[in-house]
């Protein structure tokens, strides 16, 4: 049966009934009633000594209907938060009237109902305190944020809500906020309702957290702030942030915070240790190694350096920020000489990374090239020597 703007909810009953339990009868009711017991029960008994005696009984039957109803199920109903919404509705006349002028639905408007469900469902799971709702949640934003199409249906409460998830005590829920942040901010609206929710801030906390030692493997006091999680925070929150740089707003915000840009310039440096060998490396090969044997030296020696170059990746990631930031904004470089760390910058030209000497050395060119960072410069005192003499 095509669902048209003139079928009413009558019609759609008639027509489910009459597939069920076949089309009425001439004279049959809409209830179909069908006998469902019969009692017959003896009242009093006629005098047998009178001719034409007749025994009274009363007859007791009970009849079956059928009434059908239209009943839609939720499927964003979640039994761990129940009271986001209903898992069943019956429909009236009017619901049914509702229901057809949102048929059939469009994927931008399926989108939309999505997040603006992921929205309620995160409020409810923090109020609960489910940690593992919450992860879940945050990365279905992740999800529905990755392409750059979709980030228009994004309702406002779900920027404020990735912001809000930087600072939960789950690391999953923390590198995934910054993960969807990272894909929002492609898009100047998307950076413009990030920035009203205070993303910078939030972000260079969590790459302050990621830059910190004493992850579990080392020692540290926090069994889940592990080397992959930690990896992933510094990953995320750089790149979130170097998108973010673009706009002078967002430039304005980091300034405020960290006028000096120690975060960022620590972050090139990110003297942050491995986790350690697992198998196959264990004791025996680590001795193997030690012996100097073929096979063992190549395998631990593919480990290591796949290990090292995730980091230099890393690292060069905040350098490339730091310098996106730098080279755009003459602002940026006077707060950073007026915080006095033009010493750390030009420590970033000791770099064992070409990458991030190369982006230190285009950043304090551009202080020679710029006459505003030259009047800055000759006002700075105590500067320190940039390039050392040999």
């Amino acid at each position: 049966m095509p669902l048209t703007g003139s079928l009413q909810m009558k019609e759609v009953v008639a027509a489910v009934a009459a597939t069920l339990y076949g089309p009425l009868q001439p004279g049959q009711e809409e209830e179909r009633w069908q006998v469902l017991t019969q009692a017959r029960k003896l009242i009093s008994a006629g005098n047998i000594s009178t001719d034409g005696a007749v025994d009274e009984f009363q007859v007791t039957i009970d009849y079956q209907g059928t009434t059908l109803a239209l009943v839609v199920y939720a499927l964003d109903f979640d039994k761990r938060v129940p009271e986001v919404c209903p898992q069943r509705e019956e429909l009236d006349d009017a619901k049914w009237e509702a229901l057809k002028l949102t048929q059939p639905k469009s994927p931008d408007a399926l989108r939309r109902e999505c997040m603006e469900m992921l929205v309620r469902k995160t409020k409810a799971a923090l109020e609960r305190g489910n940690v593992t709702l919450q992860e879940e949640l945050m990365h279905g934003m992740w999800e529905l944020a990755v392409k750059k199409e979709h980030l228009p249906d994004l309702p406002e409460e779900a920027f404020g809500e990735m912001v809000g998830g930087t600072y939960s005590i789950v690391g999953g829920v923390r590198w995934k906020a910054c993960a969807a942040m990272w894909c929002v901010a492609v898009s100047s609206a998307g950076r413009r309702s990030l920035l009203r929710e205070g993303c910078v801030p939030a972000l260079q906390a969590v790459l302050t957290a990621a830059c910190a030692p004493g992850t579990a493997e080392h020692g540290g006091a926090d069994p889940a702030f592990t080397c992959a999680l930690r990896d992933r925070l510094f990953v995320h929150a750089v790149g979130a942030l170097g998108v973010l740089v673009v706009d002078k707003a967002a430039r304005d915000a980091y300034m405020t915070t960290d006028p000096g840009f120690k975060t960022l310039i620590a972050a090139c440096v990110a003297p942050v240790l491995d986790p350690p060998l697992a198998p196959p490396f264990d004791e025996a090969t680590a001795a193997a190694v030690e012996a100097g044997e073929g096979r063992a030296v190549r395998e631990f020696s593919e480990v290591v350096r796949d290990r090292r170059r995730a980091r230099s990746r890393r690292r060069v990631m905040a350098a490339e920020t730091l310098a996106s930031t730098l080279l755009r904004d003459s602002d940026a470089r006077v707060s950073l000489l007026r915080a006095g760390n033009l010493g750390a910058l030009s420590g970033l030209l000791r770099s064992d990374h070409v990458a991030i000497t190369l982006a230190a050395s285009v950043i304090l060119s551009t202080f020679a090239r710029d006459p505003v960072s030259n009047v800055a410069l000759r006002e700075a005192k105590d500067l320190p020597v940039v390039i050392p003499k040999p």
